[in-house]
C-alpha cells in the first residue's frame, strides 16, 4: 500500500498542478468550439515557448545566444520584427512606420500582432520560440494571453542595480558590425577601439530611468506569469547562469512552484502594527528574505557593546551587510524594525544594493493598538500601556516627518501608507496591491547625511 503522501509526490514530480492550471486558464481565455480536441492538442505540443525577461544589461542577449545554440528555438526580438516589417512594407509594417516617423510609440497591440504573425510561421511552430525581453508589462502579457500566446517557460534574470549600472555604462558598440563590447570585461580589439561608441541608451541618466521603469513593471509582470516564472541570479558568470537556465528548460515546464516577486520592502509603523506578520507572509508567499533588525540589536546587547556611537554604527553595518547578502540580492527582502532614525534612514538610502524598492507604513488606530498591546502584555496597567502606545506613536510620527524632510525637496516621500486594520489576510492583499504599484522616483535618490 502506497503512503498517504504519494499523491502529492506524484503531482509534484510530474508538475501536474502547474500544467493543469495553465491548461484551464488558456481554455477559459480562448474558449475553443471543440474543447476536448483543443486540450488534446495542447498536451501533445512539446515545443518550448520561452520568454526571457530582466532589466537592461541583465544578460538577456548572452543567454538568448546560448538558448538558441542549445535548443534551436527561433529568437524573436520585437525591435527586429518592427524593422523587418517596415522594410518589407507589410500592412503592419506600414502602420508601424506611421507611428515611428512621427516620433510616437508603436501601440502594444500592433507589436503583439507582429509577434503573433511571426509565431504562426511554419518554422516557429516546428522549432519553438524565444521571446527576448517581451512582454515588459502586465498589460502586454494579458493581451498576449487573450490571443492564445502562452509560454511554457518564463525566465527572470535578477541582477542588483549597481551591477546593472556598471554593465550598462561600460558597454561600447561597434557601429560597423553591431557587436557589443565592454570596456572592462570584454574590451574591443585595439584595431577597432577608436570607432566604438557608447550608445545613447547607455548614458547614466537614461539607464537609471529605464531601471526605474523596469522596477515599476516587474511585480505586475510577475503576477501575470506567477505559475511559470522562475528567477535566476543573472549576476553570476554567463556560463553558470546558462547552467541554471538549461536546468529549467530541460523540463517540459518549470519545476519551481513558488510565485515570483522581487522587491526590497522596508516596513514602518508603530509597535503591534502587524509588520512582522506581513513580512512573514511575504516570505511565505513570495520567498522574500525575512530580516528583523531587532535580532542584530539583541546580539549586540548580549555582546555588551559599550560606546553608544560605536554600537549604533556597528548595528547599522550588520543590518546593511545582511541586506547585501546574496540571498537578499537575488530574492529581495522584507525588513522590519529598521530604519528608526535619521542616521539609519540615510545609511540605508545611500547603500545602493540594500536600498528599498518600497517603504510601507502600516496605519493602525491607537485604540486598536491598545487592544493588541493588552493581548501581548499581561499584567500591565491600562494607563501605562496607553502611555507606551502614545510615546511610540510620537516616535513613528517623527520618523515619517524625517522622511518628508529628506525627500520632499527631491520629489516627495517614498512612503506608501497602508491600512493595517482588519484581518491579516486582508491587510496582506493591500500590501501586495501596493507592491504592484511603481515605487516613487524619490526612492532612487541618494540623500545627504544631516550634521
Amino acid at each position: 500500500m502506497k503512503s498517504s503522501s504519494y499523491p502529492e509526490e506524484y503531482l509534484h514530480k510530474h508538475n501536474l498542478l502547474k500544467t493543469l492550471s495553465s491548461l484551464i486558464e488558456n481554455l477559459v481565455i480562448q474558449r475553443p468550439e471543440e474543447p476536448a480536441q483543443w486540450m488534446s492538442d495542447y498536451l501533445r505540443d512539446t515545443t518550448r515557448k520561452v520568454i526571457i525577461t530582466g532589466a537592461p544589461a541583465s544578460g538577456k542577449g548572452t543567454q538568448c545566444e546560448s538558448i538558441v545554440k542549445n535548443y534551436g528555438l527561433v529568437h524573436i526580438s520585437t525591435g527586429d520584427l518592427l524593422r523587418a516589417a517596415v522594410k518589407a512594407e507589410t500592412d503592419l509594417g506600414k502602420e508601424a512606420h506611421g507611428y515611428m516617423t512621427t516620433g510616437q510609440l508603436v501601440p502594444d497591440q500592433l507589436v503583439i500582432n507582429l509577434v503573433k504573425e511571426k509565431l504562426e510561421t511554419d518554422e516557429v511552430k516546428k522549432k519553438g520560440w524565444l521571446l527576448d525581453g517581451f512582454p515588459r508589462t502586465k498589460g502586454q502579457a494579458m493581451a498576449m494571453k487573450a490571443l492564445g500566446i502562452n509560454p511554457t517557460h518564463v525566465i527572470l534574470l535578477n541582477v542588483a542595480d549597481e551591477i546593472l549600472m556598471s554593465r550598462a555604462l561600460g558597454r561600447r558598440l561597434d557601429p560597423e558590425t553591431g557587436k557589443i563590447y565592454h570596456i572592462e570585461t570584454n574590451p574591443p580589439p585595439s584595431s577597432i577601439a577608436d570607432r566604438c561608441i557608447q550608445r545613447d541608451d547607455d548614458q547614466e541618466e537614461k539607464v537609471r530611468n529605464r531601471l526605474n521603469q523596469y522596477h515599476a513593471n516587474l511585480l505586475p509582470l510577475c503576477e501575470a506569469y506567477e505559475d511559470l516564472m522562475v528567477s535566476v541570479d543573472g549576476s553570476l558568470p554567463p556560463e553558470i547562469v546558462f547552467q541554471k537556465v538549461d536546468e529549467i528548460l530541460s523540463q517540459l515546464s518549470p519545476v519551481d512552484d513558488t510565485p515570483s516577486l522581487f522587491a526590497r520592502v522596508a516596513f514602518l509603523g508603530p509597535s503591534n502594527s502587524g509588520a512582522r506578520t506581513q513580512a512573514k507572509l511575504l516570505e511565505e508567499k513570495f520567498d522574500l528574505v525575512f530580516v528583523d533588525a531587532e535580532d542584530f540589536a539583541q546580539n549586540q546587547r548580549e555582546e555588551g557593546e559599550e560606546e553608544e556611537e560605536t554600537e549604533d554604527n556597528d548595528f547599522i553595518s550588520r543590518v546593511l551587510e545582511r541586506l547585501c547578502a546574496d540571498d537578499c540580492k537575488t530574492r529581495g527582502y522584507a525588513l522590519i524594525n529598521f530604519p528608526r532614525d535619521t542616521f539609519q534612514i540615510t545609511r540605508l538610502q545611500n547603500c545602493l544594493p540594500a536600498r528599498p524598492t518600497h517603504t510601507l507604513f502600516l496605519q493602525v488606530d491607537q485604540s486598536d493598538l491598545l487592544i493588541r498591546q493588552s493581548r501581548r502584555v499581561g499584567g500591565t496597567k491600562p494607563s501605562e500601556m496607553k502611555k507606551q502606545v502614545e510615546a511610540d506613536a510620537l516616535l513613528v510620527e517623527d520618523l515619517v516627518h524625517v522622511y518628508r524632510e529628506i525627500f520632499d525637496p527631491v520629489g516627495g516621500s517614498p512612503i506608501i501608507f497602508i491600512s493595517g486594520m482588519g484581518h491579516p489576510s486582508r491587510v496582506f492583499d493591500n500590501v501586495v496591491r501596493a507592491l504592484s504599484q511603481p515605487s516613487q522616483d524619490s526612492a532612487q535618490h541618494d540623500v545627504q547625511l544631516w550634521e
